[in-house]
């Protein structure tokens, strides 16, 4: 009697932890939505861009499964005209090795692309990464998924959704995107990256947040270039790191989460990813 408690006891432990390791994401299967004031609906847990001006991000019956799916489009009209759309989910995991979700890009047109972009945090400064854009329409759902850099425990992930186009010297918006995102699950660890760090890189970059001046530290003598994008993908500042410290004014950038990309001259990239913050 007491071995079958013990075995019981065994079989209830294992069950709770792969239920635990296998969290679902936040209102992942878009099957919730909350209205707000009675304006308009945004999907449970997540946040988007929608006002009393205009609706970028809604729901749709054209879903991978179940009822609905979520719809992102940068056509809205706002108060300065069209505008991207965006809806962004933070939330706790207990471990990421990535996430899988269902696409559907069901218009594209000049500059318009539709991304998703993964941010993992620890004691609130950005330490992992991820990212998938698509500037093609696609017929009909198609499953991608989006490995986390480095994967591991964090202490919250931000999923950063939208649909955008390229502006013009006017300010105004060329083409436009949307497409629909449905079942977004997490991916089990790998075991293939728990330890890569950015210690091991030739570049490290410090402080992180950063306000006015950013670090970019080189640890060998060969010169390596490096590009910094926005987190919808735009690339924002690229340069060369020649000496063991350099450095690179952020007084004027606009407060947000950037990625920073190292490049050898050979045309290598032997860095990972490196995403921080501006804030002021």
């Amino acid at each position: 009697m007491k071995l079958y408690y013990i075995a019981t006891l065994y079989v209830f432990l294992i069950l709770t932890q792969n239920r635990i390791l296998s969290q679902v994401v936040p209102n992942g299967n878009m099957e919730n939505w909350v209205n707000v004031i009675g304006l308009f609906e945004n999907p449970e847990y997540w946040k988007t861009n929608n006002s009393s001006e205009g609706i970028s991000v809604a729901k749709s019956t054209d879903a991978y499964s179940g009822n609905y799916a979520l719809r992102i489009s940068s056509t809205a009209i706002g108060i300065d005209g069209p505008t991207d759309g965006v809806a962004r989910l933070m939330y706790t995991p207990v471990s990421v090795g990535g996430y899988a979700m269902y696409v559907k890009v069901d218009s594209i047109a000049e500059t318009g692309s539709a991304s998703v972009q993964i941010l993992g945090f620890t004691n609130g400064s950005p330490k992992g990464y991820g990212s998938w854009e698509s500037t093609t329409e696609t017929i009909e759902f198609e499953r991608i998924e989006i490995p986390v850099i480095p994967e591991g425990i964090y202490d919250s992930i931000q999923i950063y959704c939208s649909a955008s186009t390229a502006t013009n010297s006017l300010g105004q918006q060329l083409g436009h995107a949307r497409f629909l995102l449905d079942e977004i699950t997490e991916m089990p660890l790998s075991g293939l990256s728990d330890h890569i760090d950015q210690e091991s890189d030739p570049l490290r970059i410090y402080p992180n947040p950063v306000a006015d001046l950013l670090i970019i530290a080189k640890k060998n003598s060969e010169p390596m270039s490096y590009q910094i994008f926005s987190i919808k993908g735009e690339l924002i500042h690229e340069g060369i790191a020649e000496n063991e410290l350099n450095f690179l004014n952020t007084q004027h950038w606009v407060e947000g989460i950037y990625l920073m990309k190292g490049v050898n001259q050979r045309g290598t990239i032997p860095t990972s990813c490196f995403p921080f913050m501006v804030l002021h």
